[in-house]
């Protein structure tokens, strides 16, 4: 069974911890804003591979970013089955629009999981024009 979480945060200050006690951290991932990996689950990123059956499995080591995964890779978590999702090009994702300040992200949990913390990566604006 899935449970649903949302979670208030500032992009600036963009990552979550947990002590275990306040919310049990869960694996899963993250519809709203629809995140890359979701898209790809709901077939509006296209070529995906993998990542399409199992969104909820984009996963880093612990000790980011010091334990990598390393610059280039951080979409896939360094996951080599997922490495379409490190694939960089001015078309070749669904673009979602974020805005500054406080956004709220909804987590699909799929299965009990110990996290020590969440963070998010948001393309800057006009990232695509450095693309030319």
């Amino acid at each position: 069974m899935k449970t649903k979480l949302l979670l208030a945060t500032l992009i600036s200050a963009s990552s979550f911890a947990s002590t275990g006690t306040e919310i049990k951290p869960m694996h899963g991932y993250i519809d709203l804003p629809a995140s890359r990996a979701y898209l790809c689950l709901t077939l509006q990123n296209k070529s995906c591979d993998l990542i399409q059956y199992e969104p909820q499995s984009v996963e880093g080591r612990k000790g980011f970013p010091q334990r990598g995964p390393a610059d280039g890779k951080i979409a896939s978590a360094g996951v080599g089955a997922f490495k379409r999702l490190d694939e960089q090009t001015a078309t070749r994702w669904t673009k979602v629009n974020v805005v500054s300040g406080e956004n709220i992200f909804h987590w699909t949990l799929t299965a009990p999981h110990r996290t020590t913390g969440w963070e998010y990566f948001i393309t800057k604006q006009d990232w695509d024009l450095m693309l030319h």
